[in-house]
């Protein structure tokens, strides 16, 4: 049985019924302070009007009444029940006219999303939700919430930190800045700053959405402001890792300048001179900047416990440099620099720092392998390209690919397949465990593999191939005229508009053209066909899916850009027979007789399985550590760019 409340509390309750009496008799809090409600209709309507749960816990925020507390006598506590009725009033009415149509502007910044902001108010009837004894705590968590967001690869200053630093009272101005910068980090952080289709106009995954509102109400009411943004932010290990990493850059001690390589030939394996000598200087740069795996984990992991429970992420920042500093020790004094210039000076008096030897082609290999190069020890363009990287080219490297994520579906799938387009390489995996790796083919630069998401249906065993018109008239056309005798030994068909077969001996391939091939062109099963063994099929507009191939040979190569769009994939019948795990009757002894008999076969799933098809070109794992891939499409500068001009942007209307 519930106990009586005290006097007190029910003085409290009364409070908010009148707060709630004024709203009811007057429509809008904007008339409440124009009049007095009669004392007849205030005292009928408090007998009947129960106050909702949101405007009590308001009215208690607001008031904080010490009087209350102390058993003060009654006309002094009604004394301050008038006073902070009008205030709580009064803030209402403030709430409601900065929110008011085109009053975006307040003199510590613009509103980001008005919108937004007024239907979170519209939910609370304008009640205030920052302002109270609970501001300075919360104050707290969201100045240290939006510093951490450097370590997502945003920008601090976008969310409101100055002007949310600089204000002294809790006031309607600290409300509207603080709900504005929570909801449009939350935003950012679980959805991504860019529209993917603004630099990537195939992307078709389905973005993550969220009632950010409704999450907001849900963080102040549990005093876990901090905590529910982090929430937001993805939780795949794949980002966890990509933050570290960026944390650890950005510890990484300021370097001297970075030797230059002056324009010139490729320099091939035997060459020697002056270039060859600022590519060793360039290496031992960069050199300079590798810091041991281990050393990078241990700083990260620090920073990030700092940033949480610390002072911000800046504090935490200073105070993981100093530390990374104590340990480098001599290494790191001035003494260092000096030293190391010696060296080098005594280094280029030496013949071989002029030759480009065995030794340094071995390493150039090893470069080039790492960044998915073509590893042939020549420092072509692309290779000294990739020498050419800073430490803020790395920095923004990483600030692209967090942001890539941060677009994806937050579940991936229990069972899912993931395809790095720019890392050639397909993962199977199943309860956060990968579990199978195949190296893929993807597109080329003149067919691209497009970014998606699409759930595995089915599965084709030893397919026919119906050839893309595109294909059909661009490389195979072609390749009848010059061989017409490839036609029948591939195991090429034509059909007639009608399916009807059409026989190919009665056909001058020669007046065939682009824009006259009156046919539909396939491939039968078997050794020659372009599909290989199986095909797995996931529905898309693009026409893309994953599929074997019988020039098996490619995957001996690092850079591995072949194909038309599809994938293709090594070793496809253990993907095949992971695909089909769990549907009944269909296990490995099975397809591979399946395959033996070499007729074309559907098998659809018993449950469909998500593929998504990445872009990522940073990438960690355990065995080969952190690698800066090479920007096999060149997608990254649109992105980088589309970043930066939305920072532009946002910092150009704060500063209004």
């Amino acid at each position: 049985m519930r106990s009586a409340p005290n006097a007190h509390v029910l003085r409290l309750h009364r409070l908010c019924r009148r707060l709630l009496l004024a709203l009811l008799l007057f429509g809008s809090p904007l008339a409440v302070l124009a009049a007095e409600p009669t004392a007849a209709a205030a005292e009928a309507a408090l007998e009947t009007v129960e106050p909702p749960a949101a405007a009590i816990e308001a009215s208690a925020a607001i008031s904080g009444s010490a009087a209350i507390a102390a058993n003060e006598p009654l006309e002094a506590i009604e004394a301050i029940e008038a006073a902070d009725a009008v205030q709580a009033l009064r803030a209402v009415q403030a709430i409601e006219v900065a929110l008011a149509a085109d009053a975006t502007l307040l003199p510590a910044g613009t509103l980001h999303d008005p919108q937004a902001l007024r239907d979170f108010y519209v939910r609370r009837s304008f009640l205030p939700a920052w302002q109270g004894e609970r501001c300075e705590p919360l104050r707290s968590a969201l100045l240290t919430a939006i510093e951490a967001s450097a370590s997502h690869g945003l920008r601090p200053q976008d969310y409101h930190l100055d002007g949310l630093a600089a204000r002294v009272d809790c006031d309607v101005e600290f409300e509207l800045l603080a709900t504005d910068a929570w909801l449009l980090l939350g935003a950012h952080l679980h959805g991504g700053r860019v529209d993917p289709l603004s630099v990537e106009p195939d992307w078709s995954a389905v973005r993550p959405g969220v009632d950010l509102q409704q999450t907001l109400q849900e963080a102040l009411d549990t005093a876990h402001i901090a905590e529910a943004l982090h929430a937001l932010a993805p939780q795949d290990g794949y980002y966890a890792e990509l933050r570290e990493v960026l944390a650890a850059e950005r510890l990484r001690p300021v370097q001297p300048a970075a030797p230059q390589i002056e324009d010139g030939p490729s320099l091939r394996p035997g060459d020697s001179g002056p270039r060859v000598a600022q590519l060793r200087a360039r290496l031992r740069w960069l050199g300079a900047l590798a810091e041991p795996v281990e050393r990078i984990e241990a700083m990260a992991l620090a920073l990030d416990a700092a940033s949480r429970t610390g002072p911000g992420f800046e504090g935490a920042l200073a105070a993981a440099h100093a530390a990374q500093a104590a340990q480098l020790g001599a290494a790191t004094s001035p003494a260092a620099p000096e030293r190391a210039e010696a060296g080098q000076a005594h280094a280029q008096q030496n013949d071989t720092e002029h030759a480009f030897d065995p030794s340094l082609e071995l390493l150039i290999r090893e470069l080039q392998q790492r960044a998915n190069l073509e590893p042939d020890g020549v420092v072509g363009p692309q290779t000294l390209a990739l020498l050419q990287r800073d430490r803020a080219a790395r920095i923004d490297q990483l600030r692209v690919n967090l942001e890539r994520w941060r677009w994806l579906p937050r579940d991936l799938g229990e069972r899912h397949i993931r395809v790095n387009i720019a890392d050639f390489s397909l993962e199977a995996r199943a309860s956060g465990r990968v579990e199978q790796v195949h190296p893929v083919i993807v597109g080329s630069r003149f067919r691209r593999t497009p970014s998606f998401s699409a759930p595995l249906r089915y599965v084709v065993l030893s397919p026919w191939w119906e050839v893309p018109r595109t294909l059909a008239v661009e490389d195979k056309l072609p390749l009848f005229r010059r061989d017409p005798g490839a036609f029948s030994r591939l195991g090429f068909e034509l059909l007639a508009a009608d399916g009807s077969a059409v026989d190919a001996s009665a056909v001058d391939f020669s007046r065939l053209s682009k824009n006259y091939f009156p046919y539909r062109l396939r491939q039968r099963p078997g050794p020659a066909n372009a599909l290989g063994q199986a095909k797995l099929i996931l529905p898309n507009r693009h026409s893309v899916y994953l599929h074997d191939t019988p020039t098996r040979g490619l995957f001996s190569r690092v850079r591995r850009d072949f194909s038309s769009g599809c994938i293709r994939v090594e070793n496809v019948t253990g993907l095949v027979a992971w695909a089909l795990a769990e549907t009944p009757g269909w296990d490995a002894p099975r397809i591979a007789a399946e395959l033996a008999a070499r007729d074309d076969q559907r098998v659809n799933l018993i449950a469909p399985i998500p593929v998504h098809l990445l872009y990522l070109t940073v990438v960690a794992d355990a065995a080969r550590g952190v690698r800066y891939l090479d920007d096999l499409y060149g997608r990254d500068p649109a992105l980088l760019a589309a970043l930066d001009a939305a920072a532009r942007r946002q910092a150009s209307t704060s500063d209004r």
